[in-house]
């Protein structure tokens, strides 16, 4: 099952949903073209009715509800009217699939390697005479041993 970047998905609520609901229901037609479009892949968005924010990681379609698991990225389930927002939204894991999909990002080295993420997208390695290899095309390595700076580049109008 693998992450699928679902750009300009957008549907709204067509029923009130409860804090622990794991379906939430949508306009068929947009079910069936978001199901075409996961294919078994799964993706991310924002559940919101503009008080209420929620992130909510789409598993698959059934009819036409999408089934969730809620509360992603340290948000809270809450409950939701008819006419709520879903939209697809980028997270960590979402930006880690891509980065590391075609093919895997694999950093090696002899001895200590040490990886942080300081800010969105960006990742220090510090490692001592490391291998990195599998960079993904919108990914660059920049800076002076022993420190690198893997940068990813999001394609225009994902966000």
């Amino acid at each position: 099952m693998a992450f699928v970047a679902t750009y300009g998905f957008i549907a709204s609520l067509t029923a009130q949903v409860s804090s622990g609901a794991g379906l939430l229901p949508v306009d068929p037609a947009i079910a069936a073209s978001l199901n075409t479009t996961l294919a078994g892949g799964f993706t991310y968005a924002s559940l919101s009715d503009g008080v209420n924010f929620e992130i909510v990681k789409i598993n698959s379609v059934s009819g036409s509800n999408l089934v969730v698991t809620r509360g992603q990225d340290g948000t809270t389930p809450s409950a939701f009217p008819a006419g709520s927002c879903l939209r697809f939204i980028w997270t960590a894991e979402g930006i880690g699939a891509v980065v590391g999909a075609i093919p895997p990002v694999s950093i090696t080295g002899t001895g200590m390697v040490t990886v942080t993420n300081p800010s969105l997208n960006t990742w220090v390695v510090g490692a001592v005479v490391p291998t990195i290899t599998g960079i993904a095309p919108n990914a660059t390595v920049v800076g002076t041993y022993p420190t690198w700076q893997i940068s990813v580049t999001i394609p225009p109008g994902c966000c």
